[in-house]
């Protein structure tokens, strides 16, 4: 794009939209990470088209992605299979493309992927879990198998969980999702869960909807979110629920937790509590469930 992209701060402004429209390519092309795409370049797309700013333009993503972007007609997305890299927010062409200091835009909207659903027979938890290498160091930010175990025995007989961590399907290709391009480490997380019959990971669930509509259906049910610092779980941004996060090393402390993406992509925040400790999250498992009082009892 030949414009300044960080000059465009609202919309508004009809000047800066003509601007984006006149200077916009025909194919918008993300290339990158999946959290960068789900919080700056989706709500940038989102806009594009409620300004009618997509005539005569498509925009290419990576393959599996279409959930996300449910507000396009066909033919106005193309999805390709090329694998994920990262690309530094400074080499990102589209504005407010930095999620780790971005800010609402004046008269931004974003799109909606809370849905009121039929409540479920029991209460369910969603895990979203990592265990990767982290800048280029061993695995940081992750549920340790003696934690997952609490987790899954505090819940078990009052709850239903869905557990899904990058690396655990059988074969990721048959996800028909772009990964990104974290080096994921064995992990012994999947002969536990099996120990479970409470317990469903995402990955090795047969349904006839793809993926990452699994995974937003999953999200949207939940009683209680809880995971670890990382782009996976930027989607729970989108939505009113309770949520807890495992962080001991990561820029989104910085301001997107405070101020940022979690802030405002609901039109009801996020509930999020962050904490740094195995044990910490536990409490806040238990105090969000209620575990203890008449609320969960069978």
């Amino acid at each position: 794009m030949s414009m300044d992209s960080s000059s465009f701060n609202s919309w508004e402004d009809e000047e800066q939209i003509e601007m984006l429209n006149v200077n916009l390519p025909s194919e918008l092309k993300y290339q990158g990470e999946f959290g960068p795409e789900i919080v700056t370049f989706v709500p940038f797309i989102f806009n594009l088209k409620k300004h009618g700013l997509l005539k005569n333009r498509s925009v290419t993503t990576y393959a599996g992605m279409q959930p996300y972007y449910y507000f396009l007609k066909r033919g106005e997305l193309k999805q390709i299979s090329e694998t994920r890299s990262y690309i530094p927010h400074d080499d990102r062409w589209w504005p407010n493309s930095n999620e780790h200091h971005r800010l609402i835009t004046q008269g931004e909207t974003f799109p909606v992927f809370q849905k009121e659903h039929s409540t479920n027979k029991r209460p369910l938890v969603f895990i979203q879990n990592k265990y990767c290498v982290e800048w280029d160091r061993e695995p940081i930010n992750f549920l340790d198998l003696d934690t997952l175990n609490e987790i899954f025995k505090i819940t078990k007989n009052r709850f239903d969980v869905i557990y899904s961590r990058q690396g655990s399907a059988r074969d990721q290709s048959k996800l028909g999702i772009a990964i990104d391009h974290n080096k994921e480490i064995q992990f012994n997380d999947l002969d536990l869960c099996g120990k479970f019959n409470h317990v469903r990971v995402l990955e090795r669930i047969r349904s006839f909807r793809s993926y990452n509509s699994n995974k937003l259906k999953f999200i949207n049910q939940a009683n209680l979110l809880v995971g670890v610092q990382g782009g996976s779980n930027s989607p729970w941004a989108y939505f009113n629920k309770n949520a807890v996060i495992l962080h001991r090393e990561g820029r989104e402390t910085e301001h997107s937790y405070e101020n940022g993406f979690y802030k405002y992509l609901s039109p009801i925040p996020l509930k999020l509590e962050v904490v740094s400790e195995s044990n910490e999250l536990l409490i806040a498992l238990k105090n969000n469930l209620g575990i203890g009082s008449r609320h969960w009892n069978d």
